[in-house]
């Protein structure tokens, strides 16, 4: 379940409602197509509350392929979203069904979910140094940045 509600869905609805769709609705403008693409990935998912929430990212999935000129970004927020909830439910969810003082979540559990999370906090941090959106600082930068504010601090004064 994870695979396809983490991994191949987030993929494939951003692949069609941000690639496919909003790429040639920004000729009308990019607020009128992050609309547009938003109100129809909520009614995408189906139903009423699904539609408000799905929504309101896609609003959000919208803007940021809008700002990053890229529909990679959103994959990855989308998949990071899909992939907590279902982790969520799967982890607490079986909480609420156990017995009063029954221990739901093992260790072996507890672990894996910790190591996914580890793994799609590195891939996310891989994906935006790919895509040149985080980067780490050379050395020289810094130390110019220090040089900068020390020559400042001396005209200050």
């Amino acid at each position: 379940m994870l695979f396809f509600v983490g991994i191949v869905a987030p993929v494939a609805e951003e692949i069609i409602f941000r690639h496919m769709l909003l790429r040639p609705l920004r000729q009308y403008g990019d607020k009128q197509a992050v609309i547009i693409t938003a109100v129809l990935f909520g009614a995408f998912h189906g139903n009423f509350t699904q539609f408000l929430y799905a929504t309101v990212a896609g609003l959000i999935l919208g803007i940021v392929t809008v700002r990053a000129n890229s529909v990679k970004p959103a994959i990855v927020i989308h998949m990071l979203v899909n992939s907590y909830e279902v982790s969520r439910s799967y982890l607490f969810d079986r909480a609420e069904n156990a017995e009063a003082g029954q221990i739901v979540i093992n260790a072996a559990e507890l672990s894996r979910f910790f190591v996914f999370i580890f793994i799609t906090g590195l891939v996310s941090a891989v994906m935006l140094t790919v895509m040149g959106k985080f980067k780490i600082p050379e050395k020289a930068e810094v130390v110019e940045e220090w040089e900068s504010v020390e020559s400042v601090e001396e005209e200050i004064e």
